[in-house]
């Protein structure tokens, strides 16, 4: 009911941008007239009226009165239909992504954020909770090395020939990752709750989609701050590390953001493949100059970068497929109430019509 009212308030802002399409206003025209008519508000029998009366109503009458409650049956069901294609397509443009009106997106935007403030902070936890295990990932493969590798096995990790030495990260990798990223990670987490608590609860910002913006720089920010770490951590396995972590990011994103699927996560994913279209050719060209084209870190570091590049593409495209989906549907659902929306007050400003050319 809270959700219909919204809709409601915000119909009254775009009247004249869906009354500017033909269609719709026939459609309008035809549903209010329909619902203004007698017959869909028969008038019950008077305490005086006896009973043969009542069934004594003349054919027309009866079906004038199956009519309404025909029609009465129809517009239950048109209020559950979607919006049909040809609708949508009709106040849309880019393949749905986008409303034709420029202050419909806004009121649609601002709509959303309303609509799911309280789960942006849940996926802010989320971001939380998935940097806190990667810095436990780090600390239990840090000790597994130095177990593997002590005593006997010293040669085998660190004689620069071995499949497992070219996993090892550099010495103090884990004490920089708790020291620099985790609490970069932290105070992005803080400092986005904050910011999205002030937005909405500010009285002096009206337009709630600007925490739809902030969430989306906090999330680029954060790839960013992980990209570069791995990057630099000298690791040949580091594709599949940003693999990973954009796997965890990008779910936390579409489901748990509070903000339109699709539209802001294209650029997070662009981000994410400039990742590895940028640090793929910047480590080759380091490991080739140290080692070789002929070396066991060269062969390593592309069988890993392609591996991991697949399954990027693979698994990021279902992500980019269904976050389509998600938007357009959140778009469908918001244009239906707007049409509801606005053909009940059309419908309540003829019946009041009505009504006063009948005193009359």
């Amino acid at each position: 009911e809270g959700t219909f009212q919204m809709l409601k308030a915000a119909s009254t802002l775009v009247r004249e941008f869906l009354h500017d399409n033909d269609n719709n206003r026939n459609f309008n025209e035809e549903l209010v007239a329909m619902y203004a008519s007698e017959s869909f508000s028969p008038r019950r029998p008077s305490r005086q009226q006896s009973p043969d009366s009542e069934t004594s109503e003349s054919p027309s009458t009866q079906s004038s009165l199956s009519r309404g409650k025909s029609s009465i049956f129809s517009m239950r069901l048109l209020d559950v239909s979607p919006v049909e294609n040809r609708i949508f397509q009709e106040h849309t443009k880019w393949s749905g992504l986008l409303f034709k009106s420029w202050h419909v997106e806004l009121v649609f935007l601002d709509q959303y954020a309303r609509l799911y403030k309280n789960v942006v902070y849940l996926g802010y936890v989320l971001i939380f909770a998935i940097d806190v295990l990667m810095g436990i990932f780090m600390y239990v493969q840090d000790k597994y090395y130095e177990k593997e590798c002590s005593g006997e096995y010293e040669e085998l990790c660190f004689e620069g020939t071995r499949v497992l030495s070219l996993y090892v990260p550099k010495p103090g990798g884990t004490r920089d990752y708790w020291i620099f990223i985790f609490p970069l990670i932290l105070a992005f987490v803080i400092v986005g709750c904050f910011m999205h608590a002030v937005i909405h609860r500010s009285r002096r910002i009206r337009k709630k989609y600007w925490a739809i913006l902030f969430i989306f720089v906090v999330y680029c920010l954060s790839i960013l701050a992980g990209s570069v770490y791995v990057l630099s951590s000298n690791t040949l396995d580091w594709p599949g590390q940003i693999m990973r972590t954009a796997f965890a990011v990008y779910a936390t994103y579409i489901f748990f953001s509070g903000t339109p699927s699709f539209s802001t996560f294209f650029f997070l994913w662009l981000l994410g493949l400039l990742v590895f279209v940028v640090g793929f050719p910047a480590t080759l060209e380091g490991v080739t100059k140290e080692y070789g084209k002929n070396s066991q870190q060269y062969v390593t570091l592309v069988s890993e970068f392609a591996v991991s590049f697949y399954w990027f593409m693979v698994i990021t495209a279902l992500f980019l497929v269904g976050a389509f989906r998600l938007e357009i549907y959140s778009r469908k659902q918001f244009l239906r109430g707007m049409l509801m929306a606005d053909q009940q007050d059309e419908i309540i400003k003829q019946k009041t019509k009505n009504a006063k050319l009948q005193k009359q």
